[in-house]
């Protein structure tokens, strides 16, 4: 399997090839993500490949960006050559670390990016939290909320409404406080049964002590929910242990979540600036590897933005 010590720069990736359904992007900016780590890490040989187990290898790692259309396919409607985009291609080793994308409107998140948003904004997609429809005037607690996802999950709640905390490490706290969390704590704390979501940025568990928090901080029929489907056990027979073992809701966001949907009302949201993009560190191509180490260590926090 991969690994971020892998990662290398190719000056000789081929143009891809236009067909009827798609558009190819001039990529200016991507968003490096969790995801590009975990593609990575689940790079392998075509034989695995062939059986969908794997990535294939070598992979092109990269799902969010921003840029501008430079061809159209002949069955495309809504979008013309020189529209400058933005959106999250998704995950299939061909992705969004390169001059040039192919993007299927009808399968990808693609939309057109206000003059009013910077590009290196635009490069950070938000990942479709389920949180677009859920707090409302509720009290939301979010772990992790230093990473890009905990940031976003904070600056939506507060959109929709609904009291932030946030659990963050001390050297973090000047941190979550300027992207508006109203309260930061350390775990040991919080107050119990205080909050009707759990929103766990980070999204691995597999100790369970993520879950454990949540019997002890959630209401009665709280929701727990987390930003990545778990590694290991598989998570459906992991829901369905916790579900009857609690009155607490456990749901991946995935489960809760309309792609296309959230990520046009975030769209608008960023286009009126009742909400803003998160904080951003601005790195080159050649910085990637080093940046990707950083992020894999924990040692960024906020986004990292690839300008190209």
């Amino acid at each position: 399997m991969g690994s971020e010590n892998d990662l290398e720069l190719s000056s000789d990736l081929p143009r891809p090839i236009l067909d009827a359904e798609s558009v190819i992007v001039m990529v200016s900016a991507s968003g490096i993500t969790t995801a590009d780590y975990r593609n990575l890490m689940t790079a392998g040989p075509p034989p695995l490949y062939q059986m969908r187990l794997v990535l294939p290898v070598p992979i092109v790692v990269g799902i969010e960006y921003a840029g501008t259309i430079v061809e159209v396919g002949s069955n495309v409607k809504g979008f013309a050559v020189g529209d400058q985009v933005y959106g999250c291609k998704g995950i299939d080793g061909h992705g969004t670390f390169a001059e040039y994308v192919a993007i299927h409107p009808t399968k990808h998140v693609i939309h057109q990016r206000p003059d009013s948003v910077p590009v290196n904004v635009a490069a950070l997609h938000a990942h479709g939290l389920s949180l677009t429809d859920k707090p409302g005037q509720k009290s939301v607690l979010v772990l992790a909320a230093d990473s890009d996802i905990g940031v976003w999950a904070v600056k939506i709640s507060k959109r929709l409404g609904a009291v932030v905390t946030v659990v963050v490490g001390t050297h973090r706290r000047k941190f979550a406080e300027s992207v508006g969390a109203d309260h930061v704590y350390e775990s040991a704390n919080l107050v119990a049964g205080k909050f009707d979501i759990l929103f766990d940025a980070k999204g691995e568990d597999e100790q369970g002590s993520h879950w454990a928090l949540s019997q002890r901080v959630l209401k009665a029929f709280g929701l727990y929910t987390f930003s990545e489907v778990l590694s290991g056990e598989n998570v459906v027979t992991k829901k369905l242990k916790r579900t009857f073992a609690s009155t607490i809701t456990y749901s991946p966001a995935t489960f809760l979540f309309d792609v296309a949907r959230a990520s046009t009302q975030i769209a608008e949201w960023l286009a009126d600036g009742s909400i803003t993009g998160i904080p951003v560190t601005i790195i080159s191509f050649e910085d990637a590897k080093e940046v990707h180490l950083k992020r894999a260590a924990g040692e960024i926090a906020g986004k990292s933005v690839l300008l190209l």
